[in-house]
């Protein structure tokens, strides 16, 4: 999978090329002349094209695993108060991607471009997909949540499950990313005959909506981003809704009788992930992540103390990147 970009194959001979090339651009870049961006073409093949940048600015190349959101707030506090201009980075985003190729999209970045290339993922997919490829030869670095939000959310009628309404005798169907359902089957066990629960993989845009719409029972959430929607949907439907609210079940610490311990452990959200060249000891490249996780944080923290303009940070910054967003239903 190391060669893979955008699910096509490189042949070994324009790999070879392709190397040449970055070193050839990297030189160029360290003297200071330009730096390197990238583009993907209808073929889902990287492309490549020069800018004019200063000597000190080092370009770092980020993949986000969801829309710009809540979620990453730091990141966007830190553009809108352009720290990380001021550290002598330059912050580009690489495309919104498909479930679960954001580790091979940097790792491709990374081979094929002279940026610095960092990613973002939750380490349940983080650590179960390093050791089904570990050609990719990625490092967690930091993370951004010390607990995992993510949860099941359901809606309720007076503080009872609205799920199979009418004595209705069926599985609860639960919609989830693609790279999420064999997680959610080992946590609730589905595989056992008296399971009452059915993973299904769902459009991650319209989650909220097919909850609303009876299309599924539950859904995998965030709590810091999807289920905030929901409850000011319902609040703005009250009338309507007749006592409907959002019922949610966390999944870090749910019951699991598989696990001895009482209870799952997600491990970190979010987890800032670089190659392994890059955070070489006494590396150029490694001060530049140092750098780059300092800023980070530092946006985390103007976003923690004034969250109403971490909020709208948020929103200019979605407005600015202008990256796809699939037309989700999540604001």
């Amino acid at each position: 999978m190391l060669q893979i970009l955008y699910k096509n194959s490189i042949g070994k001979n324009n790999l070879v090329l392709l190397q040449r090339r970055r070193l050839l651009l990297q030189k160029s870049s360290n003297n200071g002349s330009s730096s390197i961006s990238t583009t993907f073409n209808s073929g889902g093949l990287f492309t490549f094209c020069r800018h004019k940048t200063t000597n000190s600015k080092a370009l770092v190349s980020l993949q986000l695993d969801y829309y710009m959101s809540s979620q990453f707030a730091g990141i966007a506090c830190a553009m809108k108060h352009n720290l990380y201009d001021s550290r002598g980075i330059e912050l580009q985003f690489l495309p919104i991607c498909p479930v679960g190729e954001e580790m091979h999209r940097v790792r491709d970045c990374a081979t094929n471009t002279a940026a610095v290339a960092v990613g973002s993922i939750e380490q349940n997919i983080f650590t179960p997909t390093l050791q089904r490829h570990p050609e990719l030869k990625l490092k967690s670095m930091a993370a951004m949540f010390r607990q995992s939000p993510l949860c099941l959310a359901s809606l309720s009628k007076d503080g009872e499950n609205t799920t199979n309404e009418g004595g209705e005798e069926r599985k609860l169907i639960i919609g989830a990313h693609e790279d999420t359902v064999p997680l959610i089957n080992r946590i609730l066990n589905t595989s056992t005959s008296d399971s009452k629960y059915s993973v299904i993989a769902s459009p991650r845009s319209s989650k909220n909506t097919d909850l609303l719409k009876g299309n599924v029972d539950l859904i995998q959430a965030y709590t810091t981003t999807e289920v905030l929607t929901l409850e000011r949907i319902l609040q703005q439907q009250q009338q309507s809704n007749n006592n409907v609210s959002v019922r949610v079940d966390p999944l870090e610490g749910m019951d699991n009788t598989t696990n001895s311990s009482g209870g799952v452990r997600l491990g970190y959200a979010q987890v800032l992930f670089a190659t392994e060249e890059d955070l070489e000891y006494n590396s150029e490249r490694r001060e530049i992540l140092k750098s780059f996780l300092d800023v980070t944080f530092r946006g985390w923290e103007m976003a923690i103390r004034d969250v109403p303009s971490a909020a709208q940070n948020v929103r200019e910054i979605q407005s600015k990147l202008g990256l796809d967003d699939e037309n989700n239903d999540h604001w």
